[in-house]
C-alpha cells in the first residue's frame, strides 16, 4: 500500500504521519485485501484544519472524503470515517460485481483540457485557435456500466468516461439536471 501525506504550508510531523498510516492501513485492509494508493493532504484554511483523503484502490475504485476542523487529528479522524463509511457502503456492491481481489482494473491514459472561449463580439481571423487553460493527465479505467455508475457516485462527480469492458469503446455516464444518471454509448458506426 502506497501513502502519500502532503502538508500545504503545514510541517506533517512524525507522530501525524505514523497516525495517518496506522489508521489508514487499517481501515482499507478492514474491507479490501488488494492493494491501495492513498494521498492525503493537509492544509489550514483561517482556525481550522482540512484532510482531503483520496484512496485508489487497484480495482479502480476513487474514494475522495475531505474534513474540517481545529485539530488536525480530528480532522484527519472524521475525513477517514466519511472514506470508511464510503468504503463499507459500496463493498457488498463490489462483490456482487464479480470484482475479485488482486484484479487490477484495465485504463487508457487520456488527456484532460480545459480551453478558453471564443470571444463573442468579435471577428475571428481565419488562422484563430482557442487558447488551452489547463491540462491534466487522467486515466480512463475499464467498467462495467453498474460499476462506472458507482464509481461516479463515490467520487461526487457529474460524469465518468470509462471503457465499457464488454465492447471496449469509449462511454460516458453522467448526472442529468433532473437528478438520474444518463448513459452514453456511441455506436461504432454511427454517422
Amino acid at each position: 500500500m502506497q501513502i502519500k501525506i502532503t502538508g500545504k504550508h503545514i510541517d506533517t510531523g512524525e507522530a501525524l504521519r505514523e497516525h495517518v498510516e496506522n489508521n489508514i492501513e487499517a481501515s482499507i485492509s478492514k474491507y479490501f485485501e488488494r492493494g491501495a494508493e492513498t494521498n492525503i493532504i493537509f492544509s489550514k484554511q483561517g482556525h481550522f484544519f482540512r484532510a482531503d483523503c483520496t484512496i485508489h484502490l487497484d480495482s479502480g475504485l476513487l474514494i475522495k472524503s475531505s474534513a474540517d476542523n481545529d485539530d488536525i487529528y480530528a480532522c484527519f479522524d472524521t475525513a477517514l470515517q466519511k472514506a470508511e463509511k464510503q468504503l463499507r457502503r459500496y463493498k457488498r456492491r463490489l462483490k456482487n460485481h464479480h470484482i475479485q481481489g488482486g484484479k487490477r482494473v484495465d485504463q487508457l491514459n487520456a488527456t484532460s483540457r480545459i480551453i478558453a472561449p471564443e470571444p463573442e463580439n468579435e471577428e475571428l481571423p481565419e488562422e484563430w485557435s482557442p487558447i488551452t487553460i489547463a491540462e491534466n493527465s487522467i486515466s480512463v479505467p475499464e467498467l462495467t456500466v453498474s460499476e462506472a455508475v458507482m464509481q461516479m457516485e463515490i467520487s461526487h462527480e457529474d460524469f465518468l468516461i470509462f471503457r465499457n469492458g464488454s465492447h471496449g469503446r469509449l462511454n460516458i455516464v453522467h448526472r442529468r439536471p433532473d437528478g438520474n444518471i444518463g448513459w452514453i454509448d456511441p455506436e461504432e458506426n454511427a454517422n
